[in-house]
């Protein structure tokens, strides 16, 4: 059996900024702490079934239709893009899935973009042995290296909270659990 799945951070995990149009962007607050479990769509399922491969089929970041990201700073060159992770919990503690990008970091230069990627994670080969593992991410991995542009916003949204919302399309053998 394969089965496709949608994974993002729950609702109140995820990066976000609040709208200030007296200045000309404000920063992403990203996820802090431990990072983020990815959930599928429906929420209450996280956990992969020891054994089960999977293979990365894409991830991207949404952010709402109305805004776009600030024009990076010319003395960022090494941040020119949003850097997500991609973890997984072992022993109580997590581990970067090294198949997954640059030792488990991508940097995603486009907004409300699907980013192609199809890389199969081996879990042996990556030592994710425990019974069960969840998929964990931090975003914005760089604090200060999303900002969301305020020109031309409506001062009528100021003071209001928007989601940044990264998502992993993953194709995977079991049924995740709870």
């Amino acid at each position: 059996m394969e089965v496709i799945d949608i994974l993002s951070p729950e609702t109140a995990n995820l990066p976000n900024f609040t709208v200030n149009t007296a200045v000309n962007f404000v920063n992403v607050v990203g996820i802090a702490g431990p990072g983020a479990v990815l959930h599928s769509c429906n929420g209450s399922f996280s956990s992969f079934a020891r054994g089960d491969n999977f293979t990365i089929l894409s991830c991207g970041i949404f952010i709402p239709e109305r805004f776009t990201i600030y024009d990076y700073p010319p003395d960022a060159l090494d941040y020119s893009a949003p850097i997500v992770s991609l973890s997984a919990t072992l022993g109580g503690g997590v581990v970067p899935v090294l198949t997954f990008g640059n030792n488990g970091e991508l940097k995603l230069p486009f907004m409300n973009y699907e980013f192609s990627i199809g890389v199969f994670t081996d879990v042996e080969k990556n030592g994710l042995v425990d019974p069960t593992f969840k998929l964990v991410t931090f975003f914005p991995l760089i604090a200060n290296s999303l900002s969301i542009s305020m020109v031309d916003v409506p001062a009528a949204l100021n003071g209001i909270k928007f989601n940044v919302v990264p998502f992993f399309k993953v194709l995977h053998n079991f049924p995740l659990t709870v």
